[in-house]
């Protein structure tokens, strides 16, 4: 359902849609910052966004480590243009080494809907006392501080008091990863329904007013019930940064165009990758014919996510965490021994190889065996028997798991010999391998050893064989 404020005008005709802003970069031009500095001071490398790679249960895992600052006498204006200048949601107002306060996208669209003067000082607009916490808060325990806030900036600080990052909304839905949100079958069930829209033709101060009045970070730009654009609190600065009186341009002018919309048949999890493929916070919904059915904001998502349901999350994260820990330290031992690991997936008949694996026998990527038909047509005619025959024992349940040493010929044409250990790591319902995992290593030099042992052997049999007389071997004992 589209909801609109009783004081606008009916939907205007077509207007032409403005294109997507330019996306921020490291190239972006850099204005005067009399009254800006980084928090805290940079290193000699440029400012990166920290985002761990791996699962995280603390604040410290999933901060962004560097945070800008202005001075409490830097203007509104200086504000908004630093962080559309920067691409940044939120900067902290700092003075005398001390973290005041904070301003957001939602504090810069709040002074344009009470239309303060682009003069402003940074001290009279921002959020205040600033919500904090430590570094090694767990997760858990630094969603509630936030839920109980009615906040979405965390600022983490050390024990002396200083500011040394900053965890938003955005952080908390990327350290939990898609997997919380996958009791939830459909968009129908999370979507919001009531979306604040007005027409192209409405300004800039109605929309902010649209926004303020419902609560929501977002509008939509419709015509005859289809999406147009969006305008969001993040565009907000955007347009204060080019037009200090950006409260009477038109919702045409303004918005971002096309908007980035997704089937109502699609799963929530695909949303949220979509989402975070694309770097956004909200996508439409739309039917087979482009009309909009609702929403899917992700500070709606996370309002609408129970406390238990995040904790189950966190327990899985810190699962998934150790598992990583342990396949880090498998995989070390396996380079140290020349070897690397496989998986082989009975019901798609693929196979999954690390990335020593890939080295060990010299394959790239692109033509690696994958079926169990290309892996034992690398296996040399000799050893395919056995190969063959281990395999069945281990599917038919009368082997836990299976040792072979075979040849196989490697990326190059060359023959490796390896020694092969799996078992069963996950059956079907009906007892059957459903998945079957193991490591192969490089025994080259093992077999060269042995084959040395077993000529000498044969050759002293040979020559025993051929003297007349006994061969006695004494000791120094006689």
């Amino acid at each position: 359902m589209l909801r609109q404020p009783a004081s606008t005008q009916p939907c205007a005709p077509p207007a032409a849609a403005r294109s997507p802003p330019t996306p921020c970069s490291a190239n972006s031009p850099r204005r005067s910052r009399r009254h800006c500095r980084r928090w805290p001071p940079p290193s000699p490398t440029h400012r990166i966004r920290m985002m761990t790679a791996t699962p995280s249960s603390t604040l410290a895992e999933i901060m962004s480590r560097e945070v800008l600052a202005i001075a409490p006498d830097a203007t509104l204006h200086e504000a908004a243009r630093l962080m559309a200048d920067e691409c940044i949601s939120c900067l902290l107002v700092n003075a005398s080494g001390r973290s005041l306060g904070i301003i957001t996208e939602s504090t810069i669209m709040r002074a344009m809907h009470d239309r303060l003067p682009a003069t402003t000082p940074a001290g009279e607009i921002m959020s205040h006392p600033l919500i904090s916490a430590p570094p090694e808060l767990d997760l858990m325990q630094a969603r509630q501080l936030v839920e109980r806030n009615g906040i979405r900036h965390l600022a983490v600080v050390d024990g002396d008091g200083q500011t040394i990052g900053i965890v938003s909304e955005t952080d908390f839905r990327l350290a939990l990863g898609t997997n919380i949100f996958r009791h939830l079958r459909n968009l129908a069930g999370v979507m919001e329904r009531e979306i604040p829209h007005l027409a192209p033709d409405a300004r800039i101060a109605e929309a902010v007013a649209c926004m303020v009045e419902f609560a929501t970070d977002y509008l939509i730009v419709t015509e005859n019930g289809k999406p147009l654009g969006i305008l969001t609190e993040r565009d907000i600065p955007r347009l204060l940064r080019k037009h200090p009186e950006a409260q009477d341009m038109l919702l045409r002018d303004a918005m971002t165009s096309p908007v980035r919309g997704i089937s109502i048949d699609a799963s929530v999890t695909a949303t949220l990758e979509a989402m975070t493929r694309l770097h956004m916070r909200h996508m439409a919904v739309v039917d087979n014919e482009g009309f909009i059915l609702g929403v899917v904001s992700q500070h709606r998502l996370l309002e609408q996510l129970a406390l238990s349901q995040f904790e189950s999350a966190l327990d899985q994260v810190r699962q998934e965490r150790d598992r990583l820990r342990l396949e880090a330290h498998l995989k070390l031992a396996l380079d140290a021994a020349g070897g690397g690991s496989w998986e082989y997936l009975h019901e798609a008949d693929r196979h999954l190889v690390s990335d020593g694996l890939l080295r060990l026998l010299a394959y790239p990527a692109a033509t690696m065996p994958r079926t169990m038909h290309e892996w034992q047509q690398c296996i040399h005619p000799d050893d395919q028997p056995v190969f063959a025959g281990a395999l069945a024992d281990v599917a038919a349940g009368k082997l836990p798991h299976h040792l072979l040493e075979y040849r196989i010929r490697r990326g190059d044409g060359s023959w490796l010999w390896v020694e092969d250990r799996g078992c069963i790591i996950e059956h079907r319902t009906d007892g059957s391998p459903a998945v079957i995992a193991g490591v192969l290593t490089d025994i080259s030099a093992r077999r060269r050893e042995r084959l040395q042992i077993e000529s000498e052997r044969s050759r002293l049999s040979a020559l025993l064989r051929t003297l007349p007389d006994m061969v006695w071997l004494k000791d120094a004992n006689g």
